[in-house]
């Protein structure tokens, strides 16, 4: 199989699948461990100069969820990504 650091990516825009279904209680993570799996990947396009899409959906039992609870989500990771 290969791996990411088999392929040219410095400088390409990569789109990135990732699990962020997190438990969530009153807009407070309580298990932080799949965004701190994903961490390493987003550093590493980083120190590549890479532009990252993340994509990924949130909820299992739910049409839509709320901007608020995806917020959450992404100021973690921004500020786990300095």
């Amino acid at each position: 199989m290969r791996k990411l650091s088999d392929i040219n990516i410095r400088n390409k825009t990569i789109a990135l699948r990732v699990d962020l279904n997190v438990p969530v209680d009153k807009f407070i993570v309580l298990d932080e461990s799949r965004i701190a799996a994903i961490l390493p990947t987003i550093k590493y396009l980083q120190e590549k100069k890479c532009k990252i899409l993340i994509l990924s959906h949130f909820g299992l039992n739910h049409f839509f969820c709320y901007l608020s609870d995806l917020y959450k989500l992404v100021h973690l990771l921004w500020n786990n990504t300095d």
